[in-house]
């Protein structure tokens, strides 16, 4: 009985406001909640498509449209985690909901879980690819692609470490691992194309962590300089090219480059030792006991192994300020593009 009034208070509530679309989500959302738990799936899947039809003659693309579609979505995957679901039924719903908002990362993460069967693999990767085709410039979508491809071949490389304790083919992972990489690389060489998202910094870091996790710290080093060609004003990548490891493996000859741009561009470098915390007294050394300070000449070291580093490189090299607490760096001069204060923020 007391189901019976909720479902109709709802359903007077909605009649209520019918031009109120954001309310209208919330008592969607409640009554197929309501639905579901009382008569089941079925019945909350048909108040569900009565309801987004409506909004989407009206509201296509909208907050409200998107908003339902998230607690649909919500709902399902909860559905499917206990349930027997048509894996189609959560691939058709995940596929409306990235045409119309390919950027959500509720949609892309449900799509990153939906599956992990061969099959549900390949469905996967396609629907990624048809986002990719209909958004080639939603950066969302090819970063959901490359987690995905990395995702999917350490899956694949932890299954065949399996058989080959079973079987002794010790070997049997590693082509799926180099695989996935290539693949994860192929994917980032079509996104940052300047027709594309070549303007996205998250992109061109992922790109570098790649190739350095992968080993291929001289081909991380390229990466990063075709990423201040199309990114100019992100001060972080050209900061990548001046920590290890790409400093150690930058060539002199691109450092001394990189630097000379960085004259230019009036762009001002400060390093210094990093923030210590304040000591408790529990931490405080005794009167007569000797002090030490190994932290921080550790730090000490770091800094100036690299200012020794960037120093032979910067040999002739005119208004670049360098060297822990440089006089330089405080003043405005920096009108740059990427001039940047002590904090690292960009000056005014």
């Amino acid at each position: 009985m007391h189901v019976l009034r909720a479902a109709s208070g709802f359903k007077q509530a909605e009649a209520e406001c019918q031009n109120d679309f954001p309310r209208q989500v919330v008592l969607t959302s409640a009554r197929v909640l309501l639905e579901y738990l009382s008569n089941g799936f079925e019945a909350a899947q048909a108040i569900f498509d009565e309801r987004l039809h409506a909004i989407e003659a009206f509201q296509l693309g909208s907050r409200a449209h998107e908003d339902l579609l998230c607690e649909w979505v919500w709902l399902l995957c909860k559905h499917a985690a206990t349930h027997a679901t048509p894996p189609r039924l959560v691939r058709d719903t995940l596929a409306n909901a990235l045409g119309h908002f390919p950027a959500n990362s509720t949609f892309l993460q449900a799509l990153m879980t939906s599956g992990g069967s061969v099959h549900s693999r390949f469905h996967t990767r396609r629907l990624l690819a048809g986002v990719r085709s209909a958004h080639p410039k939603c950066p969302q979508a090819w970063l959901a692609s490359v987690r995905f491809e990395l995702e999917t071949s350490a899956a694949a490389s932890d299954e065949a470490a399996t058989a080959a304790a079973r079987t002794a083919a010790e070997a049997a992972a590693e082509p799926l691992s180099i695989a996935g990489h290539r693949r994860s690389r192929q994917l980032l060489e079509s996104a940052l194309r300047p027709s594309t998202c070549g303007a996205c910094p998250a992109l061109w870091q992922l790109y570098m962590q790649l190739e350095t996790r992968a080993g291929r710290d001289e081909t991380a080093c390229r990466v990063q300089v075709r990423s201040i060609q199309q990114c100019p004003g992100f001060k972080e990548l050209w900061l990548q090219g001046l920590r290890p490891p790409l400093l150690l493996a930058m060539p002199d000859r691109l450092l001394r480059d990189t630097t000379q741009l960085l004259a230019e561009k009036e762009l001002r470098l400060r390093s210094e030792l990093p923030a210590q915390p304040e000591p408790s007294l529990e931490a405080m050394p005794r009167p007569h006991a000797p002090r030490t300070h190994a932290p921080l000449d550790q730090a000490a070291a770091g800094c100036n192994a690299l200012d020794a580093r960037l120093g032979d490189m910067l040999a002739g090299v005119p208004e670049v300020a360098r060297g822990v607490a440089a006089s330089d760096t405080h003043d405005s001069g920096g009108s740059g593009i990427g001039s940047t204060s002590s904090d690292g923020s960009p000056a005014d």
